[in-house]
C-alpha cells in the first residue's frame, strides 16, 4: 500500500477553545512545495499567507508548526477558461504530496487574508475591482485615485484565536467565499471510470481551474482503499468556499478520494460558502464534524 506521512491538523473551534493570536507578521508563500519544508520554524512565522492556489506535491512533506496561522488571499480576478490569473489562496495537498500539520496542545486556524483598512467591519474592495483587497490591500486615504500599498494593513479577521469574524459583516452579508480553502486528494477508490485519462476510478476535483493548472495536481481516485493522507484533528477552516465558476466551487475541506488509512476527526468548517465539507468517493471515516 502507498501510504502517505501522517497529517496532524490541530486547531481550535471557533468560539469555543481558545488561542492565543499572533502578530502580523507573514511569510509570504507563491511557489508550490515541492521539497520538505517547514512552516513556521523561523522567527517571524506566525503566519503564512497563501498568495495562490499552493500545491503539496512531488513527494515533498510539507509541516506546519503548532500555532501557525494560515491565510488565504481573496479572488483577485474573474475566472477565465484555462487561466489560473486572480485564482484564491488555498492549500491542495495532492496524490503526490504529505503533510504533518500542527500538534494537540497548539491550535492552526485557516482563514482569509482579506483587509479592512479603512475599519467599515467590511472586506475592502477599494479601488472598486469587484474584488475584495488582496493583503496589504490600499491606504483609504489613496482611494478613489491612484489607490496606493497600505503601509498598515488591518486583517478583516484579525484575531481569529480569541475573537473569530462574525457570521455577517456591518453591511449584513455573509463573511464566506473569501479565499479557497483545503484540498485533500487520496488514491482511494471511487464510482468514476475513466474521467481524466489518467486511470480507473480516477477523476478531476472540483473547484480547480483545469484545464489551467496541470491535471495532475487535481487527479483523485484509485484502487487503495486504505491509503492514508494523515490526521486531521482540532481543525478549523474559514470563510472559505471561493465560487470559481457556475456550479463549480472550492469547499471548506474537499476530500476527494482520501482513504481509511486518514484520520478526520474534531474538525470543523465556519461561515462558508458552499459545501462546509464535500466528498468525493472515497473511504474515510470521520467523526466530530461541525459545519
Amino acid at each position: 500500500m502507498r501510504s502517505k506521512l501522517l497529517v496532524a491538523l490541530t486547531l481550535s473551534m471557533a468560539g469555543v477553545f481558545g488561542a492565543a493570536d499572533h502578530a502580523q507578521a507573514l511569510v509570504s508563500i507563491s511557489s508550490n512545495v515541492t521539497t520538505d519544508t517547514v512552516w513556521g520554524d523561523d522567527p517571524g512565522e506566525d503566519e503564512i499567507l497563501l498568495e495562490s492556489p499552493i500545491f503539496v506535491t512531488s513527494g515533498a512533506t510539507l509541516t506546519i508548526l503548532p500555532g501557525v496561522i494560515v491565510r488565504g488571499q481573496p479572488r483577485s480576478g474573474p475566472v477565465v477558461t484555462g487561466q489560473t490569473v486572480g485564482s484564491p489562496g488555498a492549500l491542495i495537498i495532492t496524490q503526490d504530496g504529505h503533510a504533518v500539520i500542527g500538534s494537540a496542545s497548539n491550535p492552526i486556524i485557516m482563514t482569509t487574508a482579506a483587509v479592512d483598512n479603512n475599519g467599515d467591519g467590511v472586506a475592502d474592495d477599494l479601488d472598486n475591482s469587484g474584488f475584495e483587497d488582496a493583503y496589504p490591500g490600499f491606504d483609504p486615504a489613496s482611494c478613489p485615485g491612484a489607490c496606493t500599498p497600505s503601509a498598515n494593513p488591518v486583517f478583516l479577521d484579525s484575531t481569529p484565536g480569541t475573537a473569530p469574524l462574525a457570521p455577517l459583516n456591518a453591511n449584513g452579508f455573509a463573511n464566506v467565499a473569501l479565499w479557497g480553502g483545503l484540498v485533500i486528494e487520496g488514491h482511494a477508490p471511487t464510482n468514476l471510470a475513466d474521467k481524466s485519462g489518467a486511470g480507473y476510478g480516477q477523476g478531476l476535483v472540483e473547484g480547480l481551474t483545469v484545464p489551467g493548472f496541470p491535471d495532475a495536481w487535481a487527479t483523485f481516485g484509485g484502487q487503495e482503499p486504505h491509503d492514508s493522507s494523515g490526521i486531521y484533528r482540532y481543525l478549523s477552516v474559514r470563510h472559505a468556499g471561493d465560487q470559481i465558476g457556475a456550479d463549480n466551487e472550492l469547499n471548506g475541506v474537499s476530500l476527494a478520494g482520501v482513504g481509511d488509512g486518514t484520520v478526520l476527526d474534531y474538525v470543523e468548517v465556519y461561515c462558508n460558502w458552499d459545501d462546509g465539507f464535500e466528498w468525493f468517493g472515497g473511504t474515510v471515516n470521520a467523526s466530530h464534524l461541525a459545519v
